[in-house]
């Protein structure tokens, strides 16, 4: 996705308006938590905002991806996985913030607490809180968008197609421990005796098995998940704004077009809660 001279304007107000902020010691930076249902286009247009604002995104997804490399093929632990790839992105949000720096955040934000953990980080870190919901309304389509992007992940060996990786296996040895000068080698000490060799020297990060996908892949996966919300995802979230975007009503670009004039008209809005569709 591309955007336009006149959207680039759009990005550099905003920008600019954070500058300004921070030069008159008032709040400049911003996180943009992201809001959703898994295959609802939230992760594309957040994507393209980190590209036009030119400010970090952080994906949940990414750390849970990883962490899935250490056993990819368990459900028992995936409530665990699950929690921790949630403590983890929000100590790297927490940097990013204190550092003065704009955020973007790509999560369910599924649940209540999740939605007063970014509340409450983004005070300490003298942020300030906005959220994009995307609600598509055409559930045809959104359920091609998600059984497609299962399809195209379970191909690839990746879910994210970006990447362009061959999945390689990872083969663990349970050789004598090295010493501690070999921890830079491509075969890297793991407790008791037990490595993980690397064969191409590649990332693990990159290198996910061919079966791998731990989003939901059929429209009835989702509808479960839904369930099993009880509800809980159509929460008050106060006095923070939010803009509700219909990804299936109009394309990623008038989209994120939408998102852009929000967020810079943000101070000159009376509404808590807008909507595009």
């Amino acid at each position: 996705m591309h955007l336009n001279g006149e959207n680039a304007i759009l990005s550099e107000a905003w920008i600019w308006i954070c500058e300004k902020k921070r030069r008159e010691g008032m709040e400049g930076h911003v996180m943009v938590a992201m809001k959703g249902h898994p295959g609802c286009g939230k992760s594309t247009i957040a994507r393209a905002l980190s590209k036009s604002l030119r400010v970090p995104l952080i994906d949940k997804d990414d750390i849970r991806d990883c962490l899935s490399l250490l056993n990819p093929l368990s459900s028992s632990s995936a409530a665990a996985f699950s929690a921790l790839s949630y403590d983890v992105m929000w100590k790297i949000v927490q940097t990013q913030l204190q550092s003065g720096l704009s955020v973007i955040v790509d999560c369910p934000l599924a649940r209540p607490h999740l939605f007063h953990t970014a509340l409450s980080l983004s005070h300490r870190c003298g942020a300030r809180l906005v959220i994009v919901e995307c609600k598509p309304s055409d559930a045809d389509e959104w359920k091609r968008r998600l059984e497609t992007r299962a399809a195209a992940a379970s191909a690839t060996g990746s879910s994210d197609q970006d990447h362009g990786v061959a999945s390689t296996l990872i083969h663990v040895h349970t050789d004598e421990p090295r010493s501690d000068s070999d921890i830079d080698s491509p075969t890297h000490s793991q407790g008791s005796g037990k490595q993980i060799r690397i064969e191409d020297q590649q990332s693990l990060a990159l290198q996910l098995p061919p079966n791998y996908w731990h989003k939901p892949s059929k429209w009835e996966d989702l509808q479960k998940i839904i369930v099993e919300y009880q509800g809980c995802f159509n929460y008050d979230t106060g006095s923070v704004k939010k803009l509700i975007v219909d990804t299936t009503a109009m394309s990623t670009e008038a989209t994120v077009v939408s998102v852009l004039e929000w967020l810079a008209s943000l101070d000159n809005s009376l509404h808590t809660i807008s909507s595009i569709q």
